[in-house]
């Protein structure tokens, strides 16, 4: 195995920092960090499948494109990009019902907000590429769309993150959709994301991590709690089952 070391932020700290050298002003960074709270809270204690934590996903995928200077909106979209699949909102689930979109709306904006909803809402395999590879220009929110498609890839891959992942099914789905990604990313503009993503794929292709670590990753991600917050959560219902009782005593 090689003394490899992320190429991109892992933590909100080198986010910020990497966001500050690159050049990203007062207000755009005023943004960005509200989506960041945003993020903390609804990506709060999930874990990737291979025991990544989400949080360092969703960093590590705005990285990404900060690294190659896109403009606010994008980076703010990397950073959200799964809100509506995996985020936990008040009512305790995910989904894009109107309530949760104007949600995330106000705190966004809509220009970022209908980035994130099409993240969620369509169909990205290998039949609708071969739709947009046919395709002279994409729409602006194809384009949109397909970099923070290729920032969710890439970020997925970093530090063999695909070798430890123990569900087949998502190897196999990143093996079916690598190559027309690039195709796409090449010829739409993004080619130093396609090459971002082909020297991570690289990496994948020549280590393998040992089977009995890997064994021990979960097919999807989960939300984790603290045992703490369980009996917390426990103790809090016993004292409003006691309340209860109380007045229906008096």
């Amino acid at each position: 195995m090689p003394n490899y070391r992320a190429p991109y932020a892992q933590t909100v700290i080198q986010f910020f920092n990497q966001l500050s050298k690159a050049g990203y002003g007062e207000g755009e960074l005023e943004q960005i960090r509200d989506a960041w709270m945003l993020a903390r809270r609804i990506f709060a204690c999930r874990i990737l499948g291979n025991g990544r934590i989400f949080l360092a996903h969703a960093l590590g995928s705005a990285s990404v494109l900060a690294s190659v200077k896109s403009r606010p909106a994008l980076v703010v979209a990397a950073l959200l990009h799964n809100v509506y699949g995996t985020g936990r909102f008040a009512d305790g689930v995910g989904g894009a019902d109107e309530s949760k979109r104007q949600f995330v709306r106000n705190i966004v904006g809509p220009e970022v907000e209908d980035i994130l909803f099409r993240f969620w809402s369509v169909r990205w395999n290998v039949v609708a590429m071969q739709d947009w590879l046919q395709r002279e220009r994409l729409d602006p929110w194809q384009q949109d769309l397909l970099t923070v498609r290729m920032a969710d890839a890439i970020d997925h891959a970093v530090m063999l993150g695909l070798a430890y992942q123990s569900d087949q099914r998502s190897r196999q789905r990143f093996d079916l959709v690598r190559k027309p990604m690039i195709v796409l990313a090449r010829k739409h503009g993004l080619g130093q994301l396609a090459r971002a993503w082909l020297d991570e794929m690289a990496r994948y292709d020549r280590y393998q991590v040992a089977e009995e670590i890997a064994a021990q990753s979960s097919a999807r991600s989960e939300v984790i709690l603290p045992a703490s917050y369980r009996r917390g959560l426990r103790h809090q219902m016993e004292r409003l089952r006691a309340r209860a009782r109380s007045s229906l005593k008096i």
